[in-house]
This record gives structure tokens, C-alpha cells and sequence, in this order.
């Protein structure tokens, strides 16, 4: 049904096992309650048949990663989700989803990082313990975030907002991230296509009516090694590099999946306590150790949440071509700088061994930056 499909993947004793489309050979079961990976050579839609499942299904986990499914419930969050395998005597310690080509992580026991976990999702799940737990049948859907408009947010306020500090990050192969600042609070949102007619929209992921001087806009569901042309739009004006359109390029489809690692670390007000929600964490990993890659990687960013928490995951780094950069988890560098709405500023270097958690940061203590 999909002729686009390529490839199916499961994680098996720590490792990838796979099936190749078309060939007779490694030909496995696919079982409920296990995640699967799906390469497909282009975008496509797969409706499955049959019946829903209405029994539980139970998950035997190995400490380590595990590729998981939920098959009969949508009730969970990847916290809730976390609270039940603990409660039934196993130790969880993440959960992790593949979306927009990377991961996506929830540390269990912390406020930020939450998504649903949806009836036909793979997700992975690390475990400090073996056992088996089973998921009980629950009847609430949790409803996280809101659904976007068809068409642009109420621009406020009416006259065009300045637009500094715009940047291009988490290049993907099939997503990137565009933030930038404005000197007054305002809406953004980006427009975006494979031609200057720009017939896409995209919004802030904190919601399109949100109000602010920090926009944090991603793009997803691209076609790899693909130009994309972009305007973006704050209160009611629309920068648009002078006529030209800013650009992005996206990186080949990923050939091999690099293993999860999701740092995260909180930053503050100048006042040392307030959480500074809304600033931006500009993150670059360079190679430390002369293992793995080398250089650097491309840069990565990641937006502060009103608790002041960020996270990343460095299994999301890339080099310059697009493909994985092996980073190692402890010896290689990393390079944060936060940005405040208002454009006050803070560094942080620090090893890949020491940013889970990450050494609070301080808006403010080098000054601004424009």
C-alpha cells in the first residue's frame, strides 16, 4: 500500500534490526506493543485496517532504550505515561518520540518536555529496570496545545515591528527552526514555499495569537535536500529580506538514526530567580575529544518555557552535509547562549557530560547584544 516505503526497523538487544521492502530475507513479525521505524522515500499516507484494539497490551521493557507502542489507549502524555511504568515497579527514566526528523524528549520527573502518546505511534522509552507493565485502558484523551488557524493570526499591534536577531537553526530533512526578536510585542509568523508564491504558514509554537518580542517559528513536513524560501511576519509587517526572501536548504534524509541524548538546563532574569520564558538558547556542539566528528556542528536552538527550562536533544546534531554528527556523551563541547525578549545575553560552555542538567543561566551578565 505504500509504494513509497523503503525500509522497516525494530530495536532489538540494543540494536537495529531490519527489513528491507521487496527482499524475502529478515522478514519479522510485527507484534503490538512495539515501536517500529518506518523509512519512506517520500511523503506518504497509510491507513490501517481491521479492528481497534480492546485489550491492553503489555510492554516488556529491558533497561536501556526501548521501541514502544500504545495500541489501545490515547490517554497518555509521555509524564503520565512515565508515572504508570514507575508505578508498576519499573524505573523510567525518558521517553522519546521521532517527529520533524529528531527526537523529541520528556525527562521523566520534570515540567517541561510533555506530548501526547497517540494509538499508532512508535515512541522509545529509557529504563533504569527490566520488568513488564501494561498500560491500562483509559478513556481520556489528553489535548495538548491548540489547533491552528487556516489562514495569518490578528496582527498586533498594526504597525511593523523592527525584526533583529533572525537565525536559522535545527536544520533538519525535513525541518527548521526560525526565531527572531522584535522591539516591541508583537505576533509572528513565517510564510514559507519552494517558490517565491510562498503558499505555506507556519506559526509560533507557543500558539499563533501569542503576544511577544521573541518568535520561535518551526517548519516541518519539508522535502529533504530542498530550497525554501521564507518572509516572516511581526505584528503588521512582513520582512522580506528586501524583496529577496531569506532561504533555507535542507539536509539529505538520514540514513541511519543516531541514538537520543536530551540536555536541558533553566534560564533566569537578571534577578537570578525569575524564569525567563520566552528567551531563546542558541547551542552549538563542537568536537572535544577528536572522537566521533569532527569540527563543528551545525547550529541548534531551543526555546525557554515558563518554567525557564530548555532542552535539547544531541542526537538531533548534524554537520555541515546534513548527515548525523556522532557526538560523544561526555568530552565533546558545547557553546550556549541565551537571549532574553529584550536582548540581554548569557554564555555557557560547558562539557557534553555536564548538561543534564545544565549550570543555571543568568540573562543579563554579558550585557546585550543586538
Amino acid at each position: 500500500e505504500l509504494r513509497a516505503l523503503v525500509e522497516i526497523d525494530r530495536w532489538q538487544a540494543g540494536g537495529w534490526d531490519g527489513h528491507v521492502c521487496g527482499l524475502p530475507a529478515n522478514d519479522f513479525p510485527v507484534e503490538l506493543g512495539v515501536g517500529y521505524f518506518m523509512n519512506s522515500a517520500a511523503n506518504s499516507l497509510w491507513t490501517i485496517g481491521g479492528g481497534p484494539v480492546t485489550s491492553p497490551a503489555p510492554l516488556a521493557l529491558q533497561s536501556g532504550w526501548n521501541a514502544i507502542g500504545v495500541p489501545h489507549s490515547n490517554a497518555y502524555t509521555a509524564a503520565s505515561l512515565c508515572a504508570e511504568i514507575v508505578n508498576q515497579g519499573v524505573d523510567a527514566l525518558e521517553v522519546d518520540r521521532w517527529v520533524a526528523g529528531g527526537w523529541q524528549g520528556h525527562v521523566c520527573g520534570l515540567p517541561f518536555g510533555n506530548f501526547a502518546i497517540e494509538i499508532g505511534q512508535g515512541y522509545f522509552v529509557r529504563a533504569g529496570s527490566s520488568g513488564t507493565v501494561t498500560p491500562t485502558l483509559q478513556t481520556r484523551h489528553w489535548a495538548l496545545g491548540s489547533q491552528q488557524p487556516a489562514g495569518p493570526p490578528l496582527a498586533t499591534p498594526a504597525q511593523p515591528a523592527a525584526v533583529h536577531a533572525l537565525q536559522v537553526s535545527n536544520l533538519r530533512d525535513s525541518s527548521f527552526v526560525v526565531s527572531w526578536l522584535t522591539d516591541e510585542p508583537a505576533t509572528g509568523y513565517v510564510r514559507f514555499g519552494e517558490a517565491a508564491a510562498l503558499d505555506g504558514v507556519a506559526y509560533d509554537l507557543r500558539g499563533a495569537n501569542v503576544v511577544g518580542r521573541s518568535h520561535y517559528v518551526a517548519l516541518s513536513g519539508l522535502q529533504p535536500q530542498t530550497t525554501y524560501y521564507f518572509d516572516v511576519a511581526s505584528g503588521g509587517g512582513l520582512d522580506d529580506n528586501g524583496g529577496l526572501h531569506f532561504q533555507a536548504t535542507t539536509g539529505p534524509q538520514a540514513t541511519a538514526l543516531p541514538a537520543p541524548f536530551t540536555i536541558y538546563g533553566q534560564v533566569f532574569q537578571p534577578d537570578g530567580l525569575t524564569p525567563a520564558g520566552g528567551a531563546i538558547v542558541t547551542l552549538l556542539l563542537v568536537d572535544g575529544d577528536r572522537a566521533g566528528s569532527q569540527g563543528q556542528a551545525q547550529l541548534m536552538s531551543a526555546l525557554v518555557d515558563d518554567h525557564g527550562y530548555w532542552q535539547a536533544n544531541l542526537g538531533n546534531a548534524r554537520q555541515a552535509d546534513g548527515s548525523a554528527f556522532l557526538y560523544s556523551a561526555t568530552g565533546d563541547q558545547l557553546l550556549l547562549l541565551a537571549r532574553g525578549a529584550d536582548g540581554a545575553v548569557t554564555t555557557l560552555a560547558a562539557d557534553t557530560g555536564g548538561l543534564r542538567p545544565a549550570r543555571g543561566l543568568t540573562l543579563g551578565s554579558q550585557g546585550r547584544l543586538p
